[in-house]
Order: structure tokens, then C-alpha cells, then sequence
């Protein structure tokens, strides 16, 4: 089980003297095995939330929750996969996915062709696309072999046509083991084409806005007369804050 509930976090930085408020009382849950996208404006602190959610930053108030238990720091439930790959450029691919604490090599090597990196085993990162290097990181993720993924933006340096075949392989995955996610992404369509369960934030600092279910069948179309209707309504709610960030500016 690994039901995950994040009550009240507010978060604060220090900014050139001046306090930035970037959440704000924030409440959400995620129920064991669902998939969940998260939407927002950029910088309304989606990122900020997961490495609060990961243990890598404390916030100002608010309580984390796994299975009813209160987690503190860094618990090792979560795997998370960052928005920039942090591959070790020393490191070739293979080794790179190497960086858990139970390595499989044939499980590695079986990601690898899944994600259609077979034949850059042995080459490094300074020698693959941003395209690539984001492929390796999200094996070397799944290979942590945790109950709850957090996913920041996996497929942003994907150009469109693989990153259709990157979700589709992320649906197989998630359909195989059933783990719990969470997705950070700025893209509607591809919230609604992955997510059982989409939360909208508010502009800077980030409140929880709208929480908008997807009760379809997989696989999806977006051209779906359902998917088109809900797509309306997540940019409508969209368009709202991203307004406040203009007008703010």
C-alpha cells in the first residue's frame, strides 16, 4: 500500500531580501496505484512540492503522510526522476543505471531496449541527445524499484513523436506494476491522455485549484469527445492563472 497525503505544506524563499511565497496551504492525496498529473503555471512550485514529497527540502509547515504514518526527510520510499537527467558524464549509460542500491543488469538491459536505448550501452552521456540522456534517467529510476514514482516533466526534450511512444511504454510499465505516480507536466493532453486523476494549481504561490478525474478506458484519444470536453476545461482553469502571472508581471 501507498497511499500518499500532503496536508497544508506552505513553502517560503528568501529572495534578494524579499520573502517569496511559493505554496501555500497546499492538501492533496494520491491513492495506492493511481496516476497522477499535476498542472500549473511554470513556477508556481511543482517542482518545490516533490522535493519537499522526497525528503530533499523542509518545509515551512504542513505534514507529508504515507500510509497514514508521518514521513520526515528522506524515507527511500520514492523514486524521483528530476527535470534535468543528472546522469554522471564520466559514467556510460549502462553504469549510469547502475546508481541504485539492488542493481539487475538484465533487468537494466531489458529498459534499455524498451526505451530504445539498445546499442548505447557503453556510450556516455556527452554522446546522446537530450532526448536520450532523459531515457536513461527515467531507466535508472524505474530501476529503483519503488512503490511511488515522482516524475518532474520526463518527457519534456522528447520531440512529439517519441514522446507518444514514451508514454505509451510508461502506461505498459505503470499497467505491469501497478506503482503509484505522480507527473509533473505542462502539457493538457498529455495529462489526460496518462493520468487517472488530474490536479490543477494556482498561479505562484500554488493552492490546490481544481482536482478534475479522468474515469476513461485506456488507451486513449485525444480526439475523444470526452477527452476534448475536459481538455476545454483544464485550459479554461489554465488560462485563469496563467492571466495572474502576466498580470502580476
Amino acid at each position: 500500500m501507498s497511499r500518499l497525503e500532503v496536508k497544508n505544506l506552505t513553502q517560503t524563499f528568501n529572495q534578494k531580501n524579499t520573502a517569496l511565497r511559493v505554496l501555500d496551504g497546499l492538501n492533496f492525496s494520491v491513492d495506492d496505484g493511481q496516476f497522477v498529473a499535476l498542472l500549473g503555471p511554470s513556477g508556481c512550485g511543482k517542482s518545490t512540492l516533490f522535493n519537499i514529497v522526497s525528503g530533499l527540502l523542509v518545509p515551512d509547515t504542513g505534514e507529508i503522510y504515507l500510509n497514514d504514518e508521518r514521513i520526515y526527510g528522506n524515507t527511500g520510499d520514492f523514486a524521483y526522476m528530476q527535470q534535468k537527467d543528472l546522469l554522471l558524464p564520466w559514467r556510460t549509460v549502462l553504469r549510469n543505471s547502475r546508481r541504485t542500491p539492488e542493481y539487475r543488469e538484465v533487468e537494466a538491459q531489458q529498459r534499455l531496449a524498451q526505451l530504445g536505448l539498445s546499442g548505447f550501452e557503453n556510450s556516455y552521456p556527452m554522446q546522446l541527445s537530450g532526448g536520450m540522456r532523459q531515457r536513461v534517467a527515467l531507466v535508472r529510476t524505474l530501476l529503483f524499484r519503488k512503490e511511488i514514482l515522482l516524475l518532474d516533466e520526463p518527457f519534456g526534450a522528447l520531440d512529439a513523436m517519441t514522446r507518444t511512444v514514451m508514454q505509451s511504454i510508461l502506461l505498459d510499465i505503470w499497467s505491469e506494476n501497478r506503482q503509484t505516480v505522480l507527473l509533473i507536466t505542462h502539457d493538457v493532453e498529455e495529462a489526460l491522455l496518462l493520468a487517472d486523476k488530474i490536479y490543477v494549481l494556482t498561479a505562484r504561490p500554488a493552492t490546490l485549484k481544481a482536482e478534475v478525474p479522468v474515469p476513461l478506458p485506456r488507451p486513449r484519444n485525444i480526439t475523444d469527445t470526452s477527452l476534448i470536453r475536459l481538455k476545454k476545461e483544464l485550459l479554461t482553469l489554465l488560462q485563469v492563472e496563467m492571466s495572474k502571472v502576466f498580470d502580476a508581471g
